[in-house]
């Protein structure tokens, strides 16, 4: 004789699956290691210029965005493997094959950074001979820059202390203040960001080494077809920020008050 409760039961147990599956929100995975103001802490009211601009644009289009920290190398490797679908702060050159929205979100400019109580000024690459370097894995850095870096790797690698790490900046200022090495080069948001909130630590500015600045992305995964319509979704939620306020407003709070509309 057939059960018609556990009929009813199964059916009951199926419709609730089914309506479970379709009310889920859909969800993107985005990954970094921390780059405050970029990125900070992502479960936090300061998660980061880069985070709160994805989470409110993709929540438009009713999709969630999850952050990932860890090492920038292995967002990268798994960004590209389609392990995850993005990451946060990627400038071309360095995910030349993942898929980049029409505008970049955000802009660099690379600085010189050296203890409290040496006196050096940064003048041109020449400038950083036989200077202990500290720089991070995998980062992207202009390209008068890297070329000068492999080169002089090249000769003498003992020069370049490279960081890796969910928070490689942590270590490479570590590594200034212990005197591991004599110039630290990064985004100069980033130092003056960390700095501020470390205002016992004796590091300043000495120069700028970027030209002109380097453009950064939210960029997708190339192994993901889903990656061209989030790139499309990112084109038109960046068009409403800029012509709503929220850009300018999401400057104010994180303190960057570069354009991100310069060409």
């Amino acid at each position: 004789m057939i059960d018609m409760r556990k009929i009813i039961f199964i059916f009951i147990i199926s419709l609730l699956y089914q309506i479970n599956n379709a009310c889920a929100k859909e969800k993107i995975v985005l990954a970094s290691d921390i780059w405050c103001p970029y990125i900070c802490t992502p479960n936090s009211d300061f998660p980061g210029y880069m985070v709160e601009m994805a989470r409110d644009i993709f929540a438009e289009f009713d999709i969630e965005v999850e952050v990932k920290i860890t090492s920038w190398h292995k967002a990268l490797k798994d960004a590209k493997n389609g392990k995850i679908n993005g990451v946060l702060g990627a400038m071309k050159s360095d995910a030349y094959d993942f898929i980049f929205p029409e505008t970049h979100q955000a802009l660099d400019v690379t600085k010189c950074y050296i203890r409290g109580d040496e006196d050096w000024k940064y003048k041109d690459l020449t400038s950083l001979d036989g200077k202990k370097i500290g720089l991070i894995l995998n980062y992207e850095y202009p390209y008068e820059l890297s070329q000068y870096v492999i080169k002089q790797y090249r000769k003498n690698p003992k020069l370049f202390e490279i960081a890796t790490g969910e928070e490689a900046v942590d270590h490479s200022v570590d590594n200034l203040i212990s005197g591991k090495i004599d110039v630290y080069i990064e985004n100069h948001h980033v130092m003056e960001m960390y700095l501020a909130n470390k205002k016992h630590l004796e590091i300043k500015e000495v120069g700028t080494v970027s030209t002109t600045p380097e453009k950064l992305y939210i960029a997708f995964s190339p192994k993901n077809a889903t990656s061209y319509d989030y790139v499309q979704f990112l084109n038109r939620g960046m068009a409403d920020y800029k012509n709503s306020g929220k850009l300018l407003k999401l400057y104010q709070k994180y303190g960057i008050y570069q354009d991100v509309e310069k060409k």
